[in-house]
């Protein structure tokens, strides 16, 4: 399946380490998204959006695929959010990267089974084989089902050319 329309958003998880930044993985996910030409938004929740801005959000942009950050601190907020995404739009399917993501890998998809997806480590040729419908078996860094099973895909090697990727793109 290929992914045409992609919300990027930062779960609202505020911390008590200081004034709100801007998230830098989700930049460089909508870099890597400007540079392919796949139409997408940044949500940042942690801008004072609800829940409910945000499923006003996903009415109105209308994604096929709702990528989202997870970090361990607070997760459980951010699972909370998307148990109500799934629950107004059924139909939509989530993807999850991140720390959080990185460190739990399989376990992820079995504590929140709202998430369809889970990419560890570097996420952006995982999130463009994604959206350009490259079998799930064949993405490497990508946590999927298949036949009610979880499969974590091997690692591929990380990005050694940073200067190949564009400055991270990073506007509402």
């Amino acid at each position: 399946m290929n992914y045409k329309r992609i919300l990027l958003i930062t779960p609202p998880v505020q911390t008590e380490l200081g004034p709100v930044r801007p998230n830098i993985g989700l930049g460089c996910l909508s870099q890597v998204l400007v540079d392919n030409k796949i139409e997408h938004c940044v949500f940042d929740m942690l801008l004072g959006h609800s829940v409910g801005e945000l499923l006003q959000k996903i009415a109105e942009f209308k994604p096929d695929l709702l990528g989202i950050s997870l970090f361990s601190n607070k997760y459980k907020t951010a699972y909370a959010a998307l148990s109500e995404v799934r629950r107004v739009f059924p139909g939509l399917r989530i993807v999850a990267g991140g720390p959080h993501v990185s460190c739990l890998r399989g376990e992820l998809l079995a504590e929140c089974p709202e998430i369809d997806y889970g990419v560890y480590l570097e996420g952006e040729a995982a999130l463009l084989d994604l959206c350009n419908g490259v079998d799930p078996e064949k993405i490497a860094n990508l946590i999927f089902r298949k036949n009610g099973e979880i499969v974590v895909n091997p690692p591929r090697a990380f990005i050694s050319d940073l200067d190949a990727l564009g400055f991270p793109k990073y506007e509402r």
